[in-house]
This record gives C-alpha cells, structure tokens and sequence, in this order.
C-alpha cells in the first residue's frame, strides 16, 4: 500500500521589522484604541444652521418707574390700544411691564404712538419705547414730534396757567382799588398801610407774571426744539433747556411734567432762573474772552 503524503506546513518568519502583523493577525490595532461600542459618535451640523440669520421681530415695551405693574392693568391698557399685538410678555419684576410684539414695524409704530398719546392724556403711567433687530424706515419720530407739539400747546392754555392768570388779574384789581382808596386823601398813619399794602401786591404780582414768564419761555423752547430738531441759542437768548442730537421722547415728557409741576408749586427762586442761567453764560463769555487775551 502506498503511502499518502502531505505537505508540509510552512511557517513565516515574523520579525520586529517587517511590514506584515505578528502571528498572522489583521490590520494591528493602534496604540490609543477603543473598542466600537465604546466610541462616541461626532455630529457635523449642517453649514446652514450655523450661519442662520434671526427671526425679524418689532416689538413695543412698556416700562414703569413709579410703582410694580399690574398684570390686569396691563392687559386693559392693551385691550383698549387701537393696534392689538400679535402677543405680549407681561415681566412683574422687571423695568420692563411688557413686551409687545407686532407682525411689521409699521404695526409697531402705530401702537408705540398710541400709547405716547394716551401717556400724554394722563390715561397710564406706562413709557413706550419701540425696538427691532432689523433695518427699518419708519418715522415714527415724525409722528410724536406733532403730537407732543400739541401735547404743549395744550398745556400752556391748561387750567393751572388759567389759574395763575386768573391771580394776576385779582392782584391787578386789588391793587387799583388801593390805588383810589389813596386818591381820597385818607390818615396819614391809614395812607401809610394802604401804600405798604400797594408795595407787596405789586410785588406779589410782579413774581406770579414773572412764573408765568418762565413757564412760557420753558415751553417754548421745547416748541422751538420740536420744530427745528436743534437748541441754537439766537443773539443774546439763553435756552433754557438744552437737547443733543436724537429725539429723547422720555426726557422731553419729563421735563414737560417738571414745568407744570414747578409752576403749581409757585417757589420764588423758579422765577429768577432765566435770570441766573444768564448770568452764567454772560460771566462764561467774559471767562473765554479774558483768557483769549492772556494766551
């Protein structure tokens, strides 16, 4: 019987340096490897949603500073705007009351005017102020510098200027009463109080016209900025406020506040104030010009 034979095995010698993996093996594993349950997948977004561009939103906030807003007030004021917004946001512990948002800004517009007018009206205690995050074309300034031109025109024919009118006139009539009561040859000691009587009157109606004086002068340069968008001081007038560059609907509207006010409370030193502020720019005149001359 024949014998069968078999090849036998070869063996490859696997040294330190050759190229192909010890024992025979697969691709050799490298020296940092983690099994596939082990590894973390990595997410690529897409290159679009990195450089998205953000909603467009107009939007209209009231803001308070006397006291916390009322939600149920807030809603009212809202229920009643003639531009109802699309949504709100009420914040009670925030500057912010509310947050009014609108579809486009000429939506946003009417609403922030509406309510700077219903504010002027004394129906809220509510300052808007209008926002957006995109380019807009608007006037919105336009539309208030008209509305509180009349806003001031209101006031200076308002009933605490009446009033004090109405004062000027009583003291006029009183003071030429006493002025015939002097005619008729009285006592000297009662000619005496009557004339000392004449002095405080005219005095007290000099000071009443004078307050009137400088609440008109007050609010006509605030008609004067409103209408020419500038504070230039003509010749030798003296402004009595001074504005910059933009429109600052909040601070016009306080400042109109703080007239009236000053005018009802009646101090003496309010009607000296244009007086003061023109010595001031007088002696700052003199000042530039004398240190013009020594340099």
């Amino acid at each position: 019987m024949k014998k069968t034979s078999y090849p036998s095995p070869t063996y490859r010698r696997c040294d330190a340096h050759s190229d192909a993996p010890p024992h025979g093996c697969s691709t050799p594993r490298p020296i940092f490897h983690r099994p596939f349950h082990q590894s973390r997948p990595r997410f690529y977004p897409h290159p679009v949603r990195l450089h998205r561009p953000p909603e467009p939103y107009f939007k209209v906030e009231l803001r308070f500073s006397l006291r916390p807003p009322s939600r149920d007030e807030v809603e009212a004021l809202i229920n009643e705007c003639e531009h109802k917004p699309q949504s709100f946001t009420f914040y009670p512990g925030d500057d912010v009351a509310a947050a009014l948002s609108y579809r486009n800004w000429e939506e946003a517009c009417d609403a922030a005017a509406w309510f700077w007018e219903s504010l002027l009206l004394e129906k809220h205690g509510y300052t808007p102020a209008l926002d957006s995050n995109v380019a807009v074309t608007g006037d919105l300034d336009g539309r208030l510098r008209v509305l509180f031109t009349r806003h001031v025109q209101r006031v200076m024919e308002g009933r605490e200027v009446k009033r004090w009118v109405e004062e000027s006139e009583r003291l006029s009539k009183e003071i030429a009463r006493v002025s015939t009561l002097l005619r008729n040859g009285l006592h000297i000691d009662l000619s005496s109080h009557y004339i000392e009587q004449k002095k405080g009157l005219n005095v007290e109606k000099n000071q009443v016209e004078r307050r009137l004086k400088e609440f008109e002068s007050a609010m006509d340069c605030i008609l004067k900025y409103l209408a020419e968008g500038d504070d230039e001081e003509d010749g030798g007038s003296v402004n009595v406020f001074k504005f910059d560059g933009c429109f600052d609907w909040n601070r016009i509207h306080c400042l109109i506040r703080r007239e009236c006010r000053r005018l009802e409370d009646g101090l003496p030193i309010y009607t000296y104030r244009t007086d003061i502020l023109r010595e001031i720019h007088y002696q700052q005149v003199y000042l530039s010009v004398a240190i013009s001359i020594i340099l």
